[in-house]
């Protein structure tokens, strides 16, 4: 799961509301990414003034970890163990920690186990990183400040989430036939 600022031309009268810390006007895509590039779920449109972990605290994601309703399935041994081990989602280090959403140490004086540990979980969270990237590369409108409405930004970001996810299910449909 990340956040990703979608840069927008100062939308009337919002003053420093869309005015991020990056320096720019924006509104945030905030996303759970399975390991197919596939967007499971998305919160999109708050205003760029927010940081991550606000706009996850009030988002549809949050709301669904909470009352588990993100059906994520329970606790089971990998191969060759015997101790079960929850699924989880990961996040950097704006997100808080919970039971089934994992972040890494925080950096300073980190023992080195901790340190390896943070390596390995920066690896599963660069699929979200990588997914935000074939988004604005597929979608050359996301590549530059939009010179749209906050709202009509939402739909566009919506929609181009669920083309990506339709590109990645053909792709993925094509392979399983060969």
């Amino acid at each position: 799961m990340d956040g990703k600022r979608i840069a927008l031309k100062a939308p009337a009268n919002s003053c420093s509301t869309f005015f991020n810390y990056k320096q720019f006007h924006s509104i945030i895509l905030m996303a759970v990414v399975d390991a197919h590039y596939r967007v499971i779920m998305s919160d999109v449109g708050v205003n760029g003034h927010n940081s991550d972990a606000g706009v996850f605290a009030s988002s549809a994601i949050s709301s669904a970890l909470e009352t588990n309703t993100l059906h994520i399935p329970p606790e089971r041994a990998l191969p060759g163990r015997a101790t079960a081990i929850p699924h989880v989602i990961v996040g950097d280090e704006a997100f808080p920690l919970k039971s089934h959403l994992m972040k890494p140490y925080p950096a300073r004086g980190l023992k080195e186990e901790h340190r390896l540990f943070n390596y390995i979980l920066s690896r599963a969270r660069r699929v979200s990183e990588n997914c935000f990237g074939i988004l604005v590369n597929r979608f050359a409108v996301l590549s530059h400040e939009m010179n749209l409405g906050p709202e009509t930004a939402t739909t566009v970001l919506y929609t181009t989430s669920c083309e990506l996810n339709a590109m990645f299910d053909i792709h993925r449909t094509s392979e399983d036939q060969i």
